[in-house]
């Protein structure tokens, strides 16, 4: 297996969800040919409600997608991001289509 990210999308189209937002990510493999496939969707429980979250959501949402080494997002705050980078994963803030974005990743 080659990078493994998770996206933030509303409509599975389009990077367009706030990281502590998600109700769901959209994981994606690399292949060898440097190209995605979808390989599931993946339910969360959001973790932001205003300007407020929970810590035990956002240790439940950073074990869900752990297998991943990067996180496609509209915007993540700086908690969220330090957490990620503390489990070596990194955030791209990339707001495009899901292909461009992913593109992107490989460039």
């Amino acid at each position: 297996m080659g990078f493994r990210v998770a996206v933030a999308s509303s409509d599975g189209k389009v990077v367009n969800t706030h990281f502590g937002k998600a109700s769901y990510f959209l994981i994606f493999d690399q292949m060898q040919d440097e190209s995605y496939v979808l390989i599931e969707k993946r339910d969360v429980k959001p973790v932001c409600n205003g300007h407020e979250h929970s810590e035990d959501d956002l240790q439940d949402l950073l074990a869900a997608i752990s297998d991943c080494q990067g996180v496609l997002v509209r915007r993540i705050g700086a908690e969220a991001d330090l957490a990620l980078r503390c489990q070596g994963q990194e955030a791209y803030i990339i707001t495009d289509y899901i292909p461009s974005a992913l593109r992107i990743l490989t460039e």
